[in-house]
C-alpha cells in the first residue's frame, strides 16, 4: 500500500506544471513586487481592528512580503532567480546584499532585518509560534 501511494503522488508531481513555479519566473521583477503588495496589504487588512491572536499570521504575511520586496528589488537589478532562491529566508543576508546593490535603507531597518534572521524569526513564526517571545507590537 505504501508504495502505491509513493507512486501516486509521484505521478502527481509529475503531471503538474512541469515543477514548483517560483516568485519571479513568470513575471520577473514587477509580478514580484505586484506580489509583495498583496502580500502587505493582506498583513494590513488582517491587523484591521483584530485581536492579538491574529498577530502572527499577520507577521508571517508582513515577513514574507518584506523577503518579497528584496526579490523584486533583486530581479530588477538582474540577479538570477537560483541565487535569490538559495538565501532561502535569511532576511539579513538578503538586505545586506541588496544594500551592496544600492538600495538605502535605514540603519535601523538594517539592523532590526538583520536581527530577524539571527533571532531565525520567519521559520519560528512559520513553524513554532508558540516560542515567539511575547511582545508589544
Amino acid at each position: 500500500m505504501l508504495k502505491d501511494l509513493i507512486r501516486i503522488a509521484e505521478d502527481a508531481r509529475q503531471k503538474s506544471c512541469n515543477g514548483f513555479a517560483y516568485a519571479g519566473e513568470a513575471g520577473g521583477a514587477r509580478g514580484v513586487l505586484k506580489l509583495a503588495k498583496q502580500y502587505q496589504d493582506a498583513a494590513n487588512k488582517l491587523g484591521e481592528g483584530s485581536p492579538k491572536s491574529s498577530q502572527i499570521p499577520r507577521h508571517l504575511l508582513a515577513l514574507h512580503a518584506i523577503e518579497l520586496y528584496l526579490n523584486a528589488f533583486w530581479l530588477a537589478k538582474g540577479v538570477d532567480l537560483p541565487t535569490i532562491r538559495g538565501l532561502r529566508h535569511d532576511l539579513g543576508e538578503r538586505v545586506r546584499i541588496a544594500s551592496e546593490a544600492g538600495l538605502v535603507l535605514r540603519k535601523r531597518t538594517v539592523t532590526h532585518l538583520g536581527m530577524l534572521s539571527a533571532s531565525n524569526e520567519y521559520h519560528i513564526v512559520r513553524y513554532a509560534p508558540s516560542l515567539r517571545p511575547h511582545c508589544s507590537r
